[in-house]
């Protein structure tokens, strides 16, 4: 029995069960444990909540105190700014998407947080291996990257203030919208959407087909003939810097932008004089004609191509070490190619702008074919107080300039041109009287008319491989032999 009774106790444990005295104290200690633990956490709650109005509340203030910023540096372009109130709007939805706007633009530590964002998204998603472990980095481009680059209202150049003119629509003059989406539609336009990064430098990925440079050359063809023989007409197509400082696998087939500009020279009418600057480029790259950060080309760049373009004049061009003001601009230059990247490896290899500055011209900005009410401008600036320093040359991108040099040789030349033309016009202030630069991005006339009108001798087509597939400016160039 007895043996029994200890198997009993062994089986079920009875001598393990607890006082009912314990069970109780364990209970309230078990139930004084879980108030404590949701008291803890509804303050944890409440601190999170007030943490959370308390960061708005900060922002709130640095959104009333802090000034608004006209320009975003690390993106290149104009921001939104502050809508005036207005009730028709109001009610229209059109207000409150305005605001939206400004205020997504205006955010207190912006720039920071873009920049933050740009190199976790850069880690996470946006870098593929490319050729002997280069890096390719993809970008999204939008119309706004076609609308070119200016000084903007007050900007200090040379550290004097100066002040852009908004175009006016006259009779026989186009304004292209600066963000128009229209152009942006082509099925045979060619927006990068790659960037290569290699040996420090990045580069823009380039590609064409039969009909892009066909379309070009007729462009071309069209506008010498509006022109006739009122003046001579010359066509010059700038290589961009990974025809020469990128990969093979990047330089040859589709991407051959010697191919590309070899082809359109070929389809081009015989009043056309072809411009080589592409040999002379090719013969220079151990010096400092490309930018690494930026997609432009550098002074000493823009200087090969116009030797190439005087020997089809069979002009002598001014040496380089002629010009009695030449120099850097103080600052680094970080480009639009490291502003679409964020890559740390081009921001510990910045860039610097030389300049050489020609002597006794006077620079006039217009925003219509009948010039009046004219802007002065710095054809070269010695400093520009903004990080974009390519905008040295003529003032970045503006509708209509005119310049003035000491030449009596009554020699006048306009330039169509986008940006890569600005560093390259200076030069050309040791030959002509008068020099015309036209962005038709900003403006577009008659251009027959203004030939005729102000007695141009030749007219120069510039621009870089990829301004051939830029919807916007070669629907520009199309409107000025309508």
């Amino acid at each position: 029995m007895n043996d029994s009774n200890d198997f009993f106790k062994d089986e079920y444990n009875v001598e393990m069960f607890e006082n009912p005295k314990d069970i109780e104290k364990n209970n309230i200690e078990r139930i004084r444990n879980e108030k404590e633990k949701r008291l803890y956490r509804k303050l944890i709650s409440a601190l999170s909540i007030f943490l959370f109005l308390g960061i708005l509340l900060f922002f709130l203030f640095l959104s009333i105190i802090d000034k608004d910023q006209l320009v975003s540096e690390s993106e290149k372009r104009t921001l939104a700014q502050r809508p005036e109130f207005s009730v028709s709007q109001l009610f229209l939805g059109e207000w409150t998407t305005d605001y939206e706007n400004y205020y997504s633009d205006n955010f207190p530590f912006r720039d920071v947080f873009i920049s933050v964002s740009k190199k976790l998204e850069t880690l996470l998603t946006r870098f593929s291996l490319g050729e002997n472990g280069s890096v390719i980095v993809k970008v999204e481009k939008d119309e706004n990257d076609f609308a070119g680059e200016k000084l903007t209202s007050e900007e200090d150049v040379d550290g004097t203030k100066q002040t852009t003119t908004k175009p006016t629509t006259t009779q026989k003059t186009t304004i292209l919208a600066e963000n128009n989406a229209e152009y942006a539609d082509d099925k045979d336009a060619v927006v990068t959407s790659s960037i290569l990064i290699a040996n420090k430098r990045a580069m823009e990925l380039f590609g064409y087909n039969q009909s892009i440079l066909s379309k070009y050359a007729s462009l071309v063809n069209n506008i010498a003939k509006s022109v006739g023989n009122n003046a001579n007409v010359y066509s010059l197509i700038a290589p961009t810097s990974i025809e020469f400082y990128g990969t093979k696998q990047y330089r040859t087939g589709s991407h051959s932008q010697r191919d590309a500009i070899e082809k359109i020279y070929g389809m081009l009418d015989s009043n056309v004089k072809t411009v080589d600057a592409y040999s002379v480029l090719a013969k220079n790259t151990d010096k400092y004609i490309y930018f690494k950060t930026d997609h432009h080309w550098t002074a000493r760049g823009a200087y090969c191509a116009y030797t190439a373009f005087c020997n089809k004049k069979n002009i002598v061009p001014k040496a380089l070490e002629d010009y009695a003001d030449q120099g850097r601009i103080p600052g680094d230059f970080l480009g639009t190619l490291y502003a679409q990247t964020k890559s740390e490896v081009l921001a510990k290899n910045p860039d610097y702008v030389e300049f050489f500055k020609p002597e006794n011209v006077e620079g006039k900005i217009y925003s219509s074919p009948e010039m009046t009410d004219p802007m002065n401008f710095y054809v070269v600036a010695r400093n520009v107080n903004s990080s974009n320093k390519y905008l040295a040359f003529i003032a970045g991108d503006q509708p209509l300039e005119k310049i003035t040099t000491q030449n009596k040789n009554d020699k006048k030349i306009i330039v169509l041109k986008e940006s890569y033309g600005n560093a390259f016009v200076p030069f050309l202030c040791n030959d002509y009287e008068e020099i015309y630069v036209l962005d038709p991005r900003k403006l577009t006339f008659n251009l027959n008319d203004f030939v005729v009108k102000n007695s141009i001798d030749d007219v120069l087509l510039i621009n870089y491989a990829f301004g051939m597939s830029n919807p916007i400016y070669t629907k520009a160039l199309g409107e000025m032999v309508k």
